[in-house]
């Protein structure tokens, strides 16, 4: 009996192991080549249909493969107003993006986007304090208007000869109007420190819009197709217009006036938050639902199209937010269905592979004095010049023969410098060079971790050949993975190995569990009792006793013996009274 429970007890806990082993090896990934080839039947089958935002989120996505796009760009170009808008907002703004990204010249778009701001803040006061406990006197240029005006500060107040004294100058009544955008600067003569802000006042209500000595005053929205500000379509449009190196002036307006959910954050963070300790970095990765989705609440939780718009913006310093895409990323390999797509849905399933795989063109800058890598122009055949003109979200950097490739593939991980230029400082992590997390950690912020040094090498020497950076598995090679807590590629585990390890394990327990029962344990016991201990039956299963007892069995009862015997005695009988009969005569 207990050698059928230990047997059991070894079964169970081999299995368990294995099947913890298995699922660790057989994590869900996304199926990218079955998600394209989906895509692209979906859209030739229709002839590209006749939906703006999923022509251009198509494009979008199917640009960073081998695919013809050209009856996408034509059938975009057929539905476009006069040239240069697609009817609103958010289609415009991607159709823009998308056309953008296969080369297409875009200026008369981009300039009908910056045409559509509005003015977000009206029926208020704008107005401009200095924070001081020193007086003395003050200049405020305004940019727009080329208006100098000087004003005195005493005692916390400021007097003006256009405005009565007050502690604060109401910009619009005393200096000049307002409009989607005033640059402001404020310097002063006085005996100590002075903080200058920018505030708008509506009712009861007061928003700090800037502080600092040049203060910009933003105040732009975009309009839905009802004429109302939209906080969808001003994030949309201002992440194209950022993207297309355009200046934007929705920030206020997203912070002030939207609502406090995963769209308005991630617009926010593409735009305003470098840092991945940032207020709206910190919402994002705390809004994260355990699964890897995001969700407007725990009813809508795990919501694709606003788990891929999360990314997206965590992207944007992917090395520090990368366990937080790699778990949006599993859950929306779990969510992809068996024919490759996402929900069946052609914008849903354009949107998370522009997302998770997309390639941003990069424009012709034109010729430099020199015609060569590192003069700061992009030529004739140049992908680019510093690191920002390629995907750097996808893992690629500008190689120092100005071409984009992933870091992994190459250890040419150095960019065109200044050769008079000191190169730490110069804002790129020169690896080539001898840059590391010890040496210029300011220049290798991103590749370091929180407290030490970011290992590029597998081995000891100085060389980069073994150095692999990877975001996820489709940045590394055949067989290999990627580390998700070093953004290294590393050589993944086999299940086989995995599996003659624990069988070498469990092998090992075994024999000495029996070599300790059959030589060790009895000696041990008594050694510790002082004297002989009496005989007892041993628990192992196999272990032998002393003295054996025959085992006495039953005879067997057998039929055709017992008919032969009764045979033979019969003869037998019949044989003696034959001999008993000669014997008489």
């Amino acid at each position: 009996m207990k050698k059928r429970g230990s047997c059991l007890f070894l079964l169970v806990f081999f299995v368990i192991l294995l099947a913890s082993f298995a699922n660790a090896e057989t994590s869900p990934e996304i199926n990218k080549t079955q998600a394209y080839e989906w895509l692209y039947e979906q859209m030739n089958s229709s002839s590209w249909n006749e939906n703006v935002d999923e022509i251009a989120l198509s494009i979008l996505a199917l640009g960073s493969g081998d695919y013809n796009l050209s009856d996408g760009i034509d059938k975009l170009r057929d539905l476009e107003y006069g040239g240069s808008n697609w009817g609103n907002i958010k289609d415009t703004s991607l159709a823009t993006l998308a056309l953008n990204n296969v080369g297409e010249d875009m200026e008369d778009e981009t300039e009908w986007l910056k045409t559509q701001y509005v003015m977000a803040f009206t029926g208020g006061n704008w107005l401009i304090q200095v924070d001081t406990a020193h007086d003395g006197e003050c200049t405020l240029n305004h940019d727009q208007t080329g208006i100098t005006h000087d004003f005195s500060i005493l005692e916390g107040k400021l007097t003006t000869t256009l405005c009565e004294e007050s502690n604060w100058i109401d910009f619009e009544r005393c200096i000049s109007l307002v409009g989607i955008n005033e640059d402001i600067e404020i310097s002063c003569e006085l005996g100590g420190t002075y903080s200058p802000s920018l505030i708008f006042q509506s009712s009861d209500e007061y928003y700090l819009f800037d502080q600092g000595k040049n203060m910009d005053l933003e105040n732009g929205c975009f309009l839905t197709d009802q004429g109302s500000c939209s906080c969808e379509y001003s994030g949309y449009a201002a992440w194209v217009l950022d993207k297309l190196g355009e200046e934007t002036y929705v920030n206020p307006y997203l912070k002030f006036k939207c609502s406090q959910n995963i769209a308005r954050n991630s617009f926010l963070y593409m735009l305003l938050d470098s840092s991945d300790t940032g207020p709206y970095s910190i919402w994002l990765k705390g809004a994260q639902w355990p699964d890897g989705s995001w969700g407007v609440d725990e009813e809508s939780a795990g919501e694709e199209e606003y788990t891929a718009l999360a990314i997206l913006a965590l992207k944007q310093k992917a090395s520090s937010n990368s366990a937080n895409i790699r778990d949006a990323s599993k859950w929306l390999a779990t969510k992809q269905m068996e024919d490759g797509s996402w929900n069946g849905n052609i914008r849903d399933t354009a949107f998370i592979l522009y997302v998770l795989y997309g390639k941003d063109y990069v424009p012709y800058i034109g010729d430099g004095d020199g015609n060569y890598c590192g003069d700061g122009y992009m030529d004739d055949e140049e992908d680019c010049e510093y690191d920002s003109h390629c995907n750097i979200t996808g893992g690629e950097i500008c190689t120092d023969s100005c071409e984009c490739v992933l870091a992994s593939e190459t250890n040419e991980t150095g960019n065109p410098q200044d050769p008079d230029a000191d190169p730490c400082g110069d804002g790129f992590c020169d690896r080539l060079g001898g840059e590391s997390c010890d040496s210029c950690r300011m220049d290798c912020l991103e590749y370091c971790s929180d407290d030490d040094d970011y290992d590029y090498d597998d081995d000891d020497d100085d060389d980069d050949d073994d150095y692999k950076e990877c975001i996820d598995d489709e940045d590394c090679g055949e067989g290999e993975r990627c580390n998700k807590a070093s953004n290294k590629c590393e050589e993944k585990s086999s299940w086989l190995k995995w599996l003659v390890a624990v069988l070498a394990v469990l092998l090992g327990v075994a024999i000495i569990y029996y070599v300790y029962m059959r030589y060790f344990k009895d000696k041990l016991s008594g050694k510790k009792s002082g004297g002989k201990q009496p005989p007892k039956s041993s628990p192992f299963p196999f272990k032998q006793t002393k003295q054996r007892v025959p085992i006495r069995r039953p005879p067997v009862s057998n039929e055709y013996a017992n008919r032969r015997d009764s045979k033979i005695e019969k003869e037998l009988e019949e044989s003696l009274k034959k001999a008993r009969d000669v014997l008489k005569k």
